[in-house]
């Protein structure tokens, strides 16, 4: 009567879970840090939507700040300087760039655009960039809203068509 395995049993089983480990790791990396780049975009959807919410509930205004390397922040001017509202962490593989700013100077590393307390803003535009994808979020003028959009940030994303009363 035999007991236990041998030493060449034992090296087949670590083997095969060896390949299977190849298999699944790389895979299961892949998943988290897709789930990563999606909780990461939520939150800077969440933050330009929260700027005009802000702007209305506190009457004042309040201002949206992106960088280059991913981190978005709400700020509000108080008497000791600008107060942090809510701020995003960096978005690791996710870059913004393309930044367009209607109304105030910005540069390719920083940019920021303000909402009012009429729900209105600035206006502007970014891309979010992730290997060789992107999506744009383009904030309107008029009232403050949020569209995104697959791609980059188009050349003309700062025209914001008017049309005068009876023009049309």
């Amino acid at each position: 009567m035999r007991r236990g395995f041998t030493l060449i049993e034992l090296s087949v089983v670590i083997v095969v879970l060896a390949m299977m480990a190849a298999l699944i790791v790389p895979n299961l990396v892949t998943s988290l840090r897709g789930g990563q780049v999606k909780v990461y975009r939520q939150s800077v959807f969440d933050i330009v939507r929260q700027g005009r919410e802000e702007a209305v509930t506190r009457g004042t205004t309040v201002t949206l700040k992106g960088e280059e390397s991913g981190v978005f922040s709400l700020t509000q001017a108080g008497e000791d300087g600008d107060a942090t509202i809510k701020e995003t962490r960096e978005g690791g593989d996710v870059t913004a760039s393309g930044f367009e700013s209607f109304s105030t100077a910005s540069t390719d590393a920083e940019w920021s655009t303000r909402f009012f307390p009429d729900g209105s803003s600035e206006g502007g535009a970014f891309q979010l960039d992730e290997g060789s994808s992107s999506v744009t979020v383009r904030i309107r003028r008029a009232d403050g809203r949020m569209t995104v959009t697959s791609g980059p940030v188009s050349d003309n994303a700062n025209d914001e068509t008017k049309w005068e009363v009876g023009t049309w």
